[in-house]
């Protein structure tokens, strides 16, 4: 009997707590749905606007684009309206509003290799290079097969760390093999560091993927000849001159190599080879004259010959004042003021 009376209690008291609980878990699911509902909804405003403004976009509407992807943004916070934003900012020279929306794509989506791309170049666009520097890394760290993240990051350090660059320029060659634009990156550190010797390797390296490129080979035989190796140029200019034996800037180095070497008849027959030309033009002429005008204070053996080019030139073009005053400075340079022609 009085287990029976405690069941009837035990009834009473619980059935008041069971119908609560379960009032309570129905309120709680409409609610959980309710949430769920007014976030679809607000999902889907948000992403009405979002193609609205990518039309815009496809219009090159970009302040209007704009608008919408602001809007879009007061309904539902999300990475790619971010990216759009930023992307539009960019593009109408609006830096820091670009920058601001980047990081928030980037925040909100830390392994989107495209958002922090896109974040490095606006950071580049405001030439600050240290916070680009800092993407471009976080972009390698993630995947270090991006050959041209790699060549952003050197490009980069070019700017505020040279020597780092050039470390990443090795680390480049070493990943994905020989690459011509690597090695002129490479070439413009070392010339701008004063190593020249470095910067024959890599023009070198330039010349074994393109062996017949004429630039290359010219730059090269130049190096050598500020490296003071003026046989080594020779060989490179020679080579060249069986191809373009008509090419004047050649010949003009070609002849300042042997005044150099003080072979003045050589240097001479550069310019007689290219006199019989009919079609040598008075600029052609004054490029070659030049190159031994500058010989002409170091050794007064060039001025014969020197005098010899810009009388040429003169009977061939009697009205062109600039003969007549290269011929005035050489006779400053022998003291013949006298017959200076001013």
């Amino acid at each position: 009997m009085n287990q029976q009376i405690l069941i009837k209690h035990l009834i009473q008291w619980s059935l008041p707590i069971l119908l609560a609980l379960a009032i309570a878990g129905c309120s709680s699911s409409q609610q959980t749905q309710q949430d769920s509902e007014q976030k679809i909804e607000l999902r889907d405003a948000a992403l009405e606007r979002y193609l609205n403004g990518q039309l815009l976009d496809q219009r090159e509407e970009y302040a209007a684009a704009i608008l919408e992807y602001q809007d879009a943004l007061r309904f539902f916070e999300e990475p790619a309206i971010y990216f759009a934003l930023a992307k539009d900012y960019a593009l109408l020279g609006k830096h820091e509003q670009a920058l601001e929306a980047a990081n928030n794509a980037v925040r909100l989506e830390p392994k989107n290799l495209e958002y922090r791309e896109t974040l490095a170049e606006i950071y580049m666009r405001a030439f600050r290079f240290d916070e680009a520097t800092k993407q471009i890394e976080a972009i390698i760290q993630q995947d270090s097969t991006r050959r041209e993240s790699w060549y952003d990051y050197a490009q980069l350090l070019q700017f505020t760390a040279p020597l780092k660059s050039l470390e990443v320029c090795e680390q480049i060659l070493e990943r994905f093999g020989p690459d011509e634009h690597i090695y002129f990156q490479m070439v413009q550190l070392y010339s701008a560091l004063g190593k020249n010797d470095k910067a024959a390797e890599a023009l070198k390296g330039m010349l074994n993927i393109d062996p017949t490129n004429f630039e290359i080979k010219k730059s090269l035989g130049d190096l050598y000849m500020q490296m003071d190796s003026v046989d080594a140029a020779l060989t490179l200019y020679d080579e060249l001159a069986e191809l373009n034996p008509e090419n004047v800037v050649l010949r003009a180095s070609i002849a300042h190599a042997y005044l150099v070497k003080r072979d003045y008849a050589k240097a001479r027959e550069q310019f007689d080879s290219l006199i019989t030309r009919d079609t040598l033009s008075i600029e052609d002429q004054l490029e070659f004259g030049k190159v031994f005008i500058t010989f002409v204070e170091r050794d007064s053996v060039v001025i014969p010959l020197a005098e010899e080019m810009f009388n040429g030139m003169l009977k061939q073009y009697p009205d062109d004042w600039r003969p007549y005053w290269f011929l005035g400075a050489i006779a400053n340079v022998k003291r013949e003021d006298s017959t200076s022609v001013v």
